[in-house]
């Protein structure tokens, strides 16, 4: 991951209705969860949880597939390795202990 990458990636975690999304999908596993339910549960509108998904997939940490005529969304682990492996490698020098990146 370049820097670039890395700060559009932060950028993209750096409001709590994001992080609130991105921790929802994690917690509903490689299943995800169509976008009509991630609203209903974070108690948003669908138009507010659009943008979110949106910057989200933009930035390559959650991706969705279509099954008829939704969306299911769920977290792209391999995203979220490389933004902590840059940020441990990188900006740590490979020098926090006790992290493993790779699962």
């Amino acid at each position: 991951m370049d820097v670039q990458t890395a700060v559009e990636t932060c950028a993209a975690l750096a409001t709590p209705s994001r992080l609130s999304v991105l921790k929802l999908l994690a917690s509903a596993g490689k299943d995800g969860m169509p976008s009509g339910k991630i609203a209903e549960q974070l108690g948003v509108t669908q138009s507010t949880l659009s943008t979110q998904l949106f910057l989200l997939a933009r930035a390559r940490l959650v991706r969705y597939k279509r099954e008829k005529q939704s969306k299911i969304y769920s977290v792209n682990p391999d995203a979220i390795r490389d933004l902590i492996g840059f940020l441990i490698e990188d900006c740590a020098g490979g020098r926090v202990k006790g992290v493993r990146i790779n699962a």
